[in-house]
């Protein structure tokens, strides 16, 4: 992982990370996910904090179906492949 992520990671271990942080991070995370899995433009990833991805589907509401009353060791949150927004975090 990037130093930018690492840094960030370790900083919400002891403070809370504000808005611009935490979208910074889940940008990163999403990209560095996106690469590693070849993650095609249009899927929809749930992806943990350490870089993992939680779960996969076609459609928004496949992952929402997915995800909901799923428990998950580390905090997730929900990610149009290719997209600029986020959906959730969890």
């Amino acid at each position: 992982m990037s130093k930018s992520i690492l840094d960030l990671l370790e900083k919400m271990k002891r403070y809370t990370i504000n808005e611009q942080e935490a979208v910074r991070l889940m940008r990163d995370l999403a990209e560095r996910a996106s690469e590693h899995y070849d993650l095609k433009p249009g899927q929809f990833a749930a992806i943990t904090l350490s870089g993992k991805i939680a779960d996969l589907a076609d459609t928004k509401i496949e992952l929402l179906k997915k995800v909901q009353g799923k428990r998950y060791r580390e905090q997730i949150f929900l990610w149009e492949v290719g997209s600029e927004s986020f959906t959730g975090w969890k």
